[in-house]
């Protein structure tokens, strides 16, 4: 699963988008400029699979102590 996170100066909210990349999935995170990434992961925690969550968790390195 491939991420892309897409900061914007003029986002207030985080979305959840998919699509595909050739075979590949890809999960594209939209975030509000500043948004630190835990608070990326928290607002869009609830609209992920498991696997989903744990792929965005790994990119922002939250999965590490």
């Amino acid at each position: 699963m491939r991420i892309t996170v897409c900061r914007s100066t003029e986002r207030v909210t985080a979305t959840v988008m998919r699509s595909m990349d050739g075979d590949q999935r890809r999960l594209i995170v939209s975030v509000p400029w500043r948004q630190r990434p835990i608070d990326t992961y928290q607002a869009v925690r609830d609209q992920l699979t498991h696997e989903e969550a744990q792929a965005l968790a790994a990119a922002f390195d939250l999965d590490r102590p």
